[in-house]
């Protein structure tokens, strides 16, 4: 229990604010991480090279933003399902050394996880995040509610690699013309990354993500053998819904750089 009070970013009271693994801890977030912190402009001419400082962690990447009486009901709802989904996975990444492209069957409570997704997104995001979507507070606090509200999106991909990303609510696209610039905030550490976004289609993102939305279209009890087939992708740099490699990155770079002599 931590003595840090503020409001809660699920139910929105101001309550004592506990410590909240994203995700659970049994899902492979109990050991140690590295933190490297970055000054401003540090990205402007090679966003590869990390800087000199940095900060060693340990258990796990958590966040002081939920009341202790949302943590322990979505924890107690959803967290288990949750992880047995992501021990199940990560078997397969390591059995096929994280380059699968087969469909790998899983019998899992598809709603609970995806409400563990949603609660996991209400973690890292800033208070103002509740207010903004407020049907999905009503979507991971009650358990029997499903689906999910109809303007969002979940989407999935494979992540083997170091290159955690944990990006609050962002948004792409043109702000001067052209369509509505898209909503994303992003969760990747493996075995998964999960996208929440308002974008209409897949394709305004990456085409490799996978949407499983439709996880959102169970009651709460059913279990089910999904079919899941998802890209393993690559997080290099921290930028949401990029997943170059680091090699098209490096090329990007010097491309941008022999149009500015």
């Amino acid at each position: 229990m931590s003595d840090r009070m503020g409001i809660c970013n699920i139910c929105g009271s101001y309550k004592q604010l506990t410590k909240e693994h994203v995700p659970p801890k049994k899902a492979f977030n109990n050991g140690r991480w590295t933190e490297y912190l970055y000054e401003e402009n540090q990205w402007a001419d090679n966003p590869l090279i990390l800087p000199k400082n940095k900060r060693i962690n340990q258990g796990g990447i958590t966040f002081f933003s939920i009341c202790g009486k949302c943590n322990n009901d979505t924890g107690r709802w959803y967290a288990r399902s949750f992880s047995d989904f992501c021990h199940y996975n990560m078997d397969i990444l390591r059995r096929v050394k994280g380059r699968t492209s087969l469909y790998v069957p899983n019998e899992i409570n598809p709603l609970r996880v995806i409400k563990q997704i949603i609660t996991m997104f209400f973690a890292i995001n800033d208070n103002e995040f509740r207010i903004r979507h407020i049907n999905l507070v009503k979507f991971i606090l009650n358990q029997d509610e499903y689906p999910l509200p109809p303007e969002y999106k979940v989407l999935a991909y494979y992540k083997v690699d170091e290159n955690l990303r944990y990006i609050q609510e962002s948004f792409i696209g043109n702000f001067k013309s052209g369509p509505k610039p898209i909503m994303i905030t992003e969760i990747s550490h493996p075995p998964f990354g999960f996208l929440l976004t308002n974008a209409t289609d897949k394709n305004e993102i990456d085409t490799r993500l996978e949407n499983i939305t439709y996880f959102s279209f169970f009651p709460i009890e059913e279990k089910r053998l999904i079919n899941l087939k998802l890209n393993t992708l690559p997080t290099v740099i921290n930028i949401p819904g990029d997943y170059r490699s680091k090699k098209e990155i490096e090329e990007a770079i010097m491309k941008s750089k022999s149009r500015r002599k």
